[in-house]
């Protein structure tokens, strides 16, 4: 099972996710943040695989909130999951350690397949 842990500020998004993940059989839902900060203290106490990552949120952005991730559980994969395709900012979070990108519209599927290439351990973040 890949333990996943989403991060986001909005709750449709957030609810859309967890109804999403919870249809993949080989995926745990183990937490969903609301914050960056919220973030950094639930993957330190749950040790996700992976970490669906929003970019814009209150109190600490999903760079910051990935490069504190990574410093404390550096086994986890984050895949960015923006509304915005500010390459600037995306290129920030990539360099953080984000290993994936999608924006919020793509396809469910797209979204599977990034969290199960991001478990394995492939890393697919062109811009």
């Amino acid at each position: 099972m890949i333990r996943t842990l989403i991060v986001d500020d909005h709750g449709a998004v957030q609810r859309g996710l967890a109804r999403y993940l919870a249809t993949l059989p080989d995926v745990d839902l183990v937490g969903i943040a609301r914050t960056g900060a919220h973030a950094v203290r639930m993957a330190e106490e749950l040790a996700p695989h992976v970490v669906l990552m929003d970019l814009v949120m209150p109190d600490m952005d999903g760079v910051d909130a990935t490069r504190r991730i990574l410093e404390i559980t550096p086994d986890a994969r984050i895949v960015v999951l923006t509304s915005f395709p500010d390459r600037r900012r995306i290129r920030r979070a990539v360099d953080a350690g984000a290993g994936h990108w999608l924006l919020k519209d793509a396809d469910p599927e797209e979204v599977a397949s990034a969290i199960r290439r991001a478990a394995d351990g492939s890393s697919h973040a062109t811009l």
